[in-house]
C-alpha cells in the first residue's frame, strides 16, 4: 500500500477500521479494570494448558488467579494474555481488512471481515502463554524445587 492509495482504501474501509479501533479500545477499557475474577475466562484455559503440559496442578483463588503453592507459581490477571490478544487483533485488523473481498460488499459482510482477527488470537493465546510457562518446570526432566 502506498500513501497515494490510502484515501481510496480509507474511503472503502473506514467503517471496519472504526469498528476495529472501538473493539480494541473496549478491550483495553475492560482489561484495565478487570481483576482475576473477571479474567477467569482466559486464565482458565492457560491454567489448563500448563497443568496438562507440565503436570503441575493449580487451584483457583478468588481475586488472585490460579496458584500452585509448591512451585510458588501464580497465573494472575497480568499473565492473562489480553495485551497480546489486543496487539494480535490490531495487527490482523489493520493489516488485512483493506485486502478482504467483504469490504466491497454491503453492510452484512462486515462480521466476516472482523471474525478471524477477533477469534484467532483468543484461540492461540492459551497455547502461546502456557507452553513457555511449562519449560522451567520440565527442563531436562528435572522438576523445579523452589528457592535455595
Amino acid at each position: 500500500m502506498t500513501f497515494k492509495k490510502a484515501p481510496a482504501i480509507l474511503k472503502g474501509c473506514w467503517i471496519y477500521y472504526l469498528l476495529g479501533f472501538a473493539l480494541i479500545l473496549g478491550m483495553k477499557y475492560f482489561y484495565s479494570r478487570a481483576g482475576a475474577n473477571e479474567l477467569k475466562w482466559i486464565l482458565t484455559p492457560t491454567a489448563w494448558w500448563v497443568r496438562h503440559l507440565s503436570g503441575i496442578p493449580f487451584e483457583y483463588e478468588t481475586d488472585v488467579g490460579y496458584i500452585n503453592y509448591n512451585f510458588r507459581f501464580i497465573i494472575a490477571s497480568s499473565c492473562s494474555g489480553v495485551q497480546f490478544m489486543m496487539i494480535a487483533v490490531a495487527a490482523l485488523i489493520f493489516s488485512f481488512v483493506h485486502r478482504m473481498e467483504t469490504t466491497k460488499k454491503a453492510w452484512p459482510g462486515w462480521p466476516s471481515a472482523l471474525e478471524f482477527p477477533i477469534y484467532s488470537p483468543f484461540l492461540s493465546t492459551g497455547c502461546g502463554l502456557s507452553c513457555p510457562s511449562t519449560f522451567p518446570f520440565t527442563q531436562a526432566g528435572r522438576r523445579f524445587t523452589g528457592a535455595r
